[in-house]
């Protein structure tokens, strides 16, 4: 592909010219793909992304005849390279661990409702408000079906009031984006893969100047089979369920399943998470973005304070200039209400994170020993995470994820 990339936005530090061809059905196979749909758009229509239940969403060929999708220079399954230069500005500190982080706020949306049905504060509602309404920009973000409440689906500026409350299932929220130059601003919320998938996109393409994108912290996605099994572990028929709930009303609020009959279940949200983890796709434990990091602004929990009940609030991660002044101008706007943080509040509100990224070129390294397809993942501080952490570690880390790949259906026996 004779692909350029977009100077005003990024600091060309890789030649997309001579990146390596790689076929869709690899990554798929070889357990790298993050699902995010982008495959669809690219593919002109020759991939449709489908829900493959105990796993995720997967791109699958319309017609088998077709040629294959080589994805290698914009899938964010294999490709993620930290290619923004360190700034005046930027935290000096979190640089190599947290990515580009300009300031760090934690806040809530001033509608009332938005912020008792979200996650934690409803922030990322809120902004996506103010792009919609303030702005009159498109926004592509997640909701759950209209018809099956155990899937995701992509929503617009219409369905805002769907969106409030994370979905620990499935999306492919770039399935609708365009490899066309953008004609209209849009305000993109995804996943972190998500949103680095839109950040491939854009070298490849030129995005509106206004447009802008909200990461969601993301500690892994688990499948459409392990939810119905959750229910059913509660005593509910999966078939009967009307509505699912993971978070929110309180933070971090219950799991709730609730049927067509008006039968209810409720668990905590540590309890069910503890429960659906394990259902996570192989791709998210060699992710080395949990925050977003390239977002303009990233949202999650401010776990650097005791979990308790009532209304909540957001991390606010702002990491691009323009994610600073769209967060300024919905908190001028009355959307946002929110108090800058001292930078250390991100790696206090997510502790386990630097011992995950210190495992990943471990991880990397056992792929490598079975001859799966290999991910690029350059400029992203992943070697100085590895070498914190001892021989013994290492040695360990390798060994578990050879053991995780058979278990996880990646690697077979013949």
């Amino acid at each position: 592909m004779n692909a350029s990339v977009n100077v005003a936005r990024r600091i060309p530090m890789v030649q997309l010219d001579h990146l390596p061809s790689v076929m869709v059905e690899d990554v798929v196979n070889d357990g790298l793909c993050t699902g995010c749909g982008l495959c669809e758009p690219m593919s002109r229509g020759r991939y449709r992304m489908t829900n493959v239940e105990a796993i995720g969403f997967r791109p699958v060929k319309v017609n088998p005849a077709v040629a294959s999708l080589d994805v290698g220079s914009f899938c964010p399954g294999i490709f993620l390279t930290r290619d923004q230069e360190q700034e005046d500005g930027h935290s000096a500190a979190l640089w190599e661990d947290w990515g580009p982080v300009l300031e760090v706020w934690e806040g809530f949306a001033c509608d009332a409702d938005v912020r008792h049905r979200g996650s934690s504060g409803g922030a990322v509602t809120a902004l996506a408000q103010f792009a919609a309404n303030a702005l009159g920009m498109n926004v592509v973000g997640t909701v759950a079906s209209k018809k099956d409440p155990f899937v995701n689906e992509v929503g617009g500026a219409d369905r805002l009031s769907d969106m409030p409350g994370s979905r620990y299932a499935p999306s492919s929220p770039c399935q609708v984006l365009s490899p066309e130059d953008e004609s209209a601003p849009t305000a993109f919320i995804g996943k972190p893969c998500d949103v680095a998938g839109l950040y491939n996109l854009d070298r490849l393409r030129r995005p509106h100047p206004d447009s802008f994108s909200i990461g969601i912290f993301c500690a892994g996605v688990p499948s459409v089979a392990g939810n119905r099994q959750l229910v059913r572990e509660q005593g509910l028929d999966p078939d009967q369920v009307s509505g699912l709930k993971y978070r929110g009303e309180g933070w971090p609020g219950l799991w709730r399943a609730r049927t067509h009959n008006g039968q209810t279940r409720e668990m905590t949200y540590a309890d069910s998470w503890h429960y659906l983890q394990r259902f996570r796709q192989w791709r998210c434990y060699v992710c080395p973005d949990h925050t977003g990091e390239f977002a303009d602004i990233s949202v999650g929990d401010p776990w650097y304070k005791a979990n308790r009940e009532g209304e909540g609030k957001s991390l606010i991660v702002v990491r691009t200039k323009k994610g600073q002044t769209m967060l300024r101008q919905a908190m001028e706007q009355g959307f946002i209400e929110a108090v800058r943080l001292d930078d250390d509040k991100l790696p206090q509100s997510q502790p386990g994170l630097l011992e995950t990224r210190s495992s990943i070129v471990g991880r990397l390294f056992a792929m490598r020993l079975f001859r799966l397809t290999q991910a690029r993942f350059t400029n992203m501080g992943l070697d100085r995470a590895w070498r914190r952490v001892g021989v013994r570690t290492k040695i360990r880390a390798v060994g578990a994820t050879a053991k995780r790949l058979v278990k996880k259906g990646v690697v077979t026996w013949h």
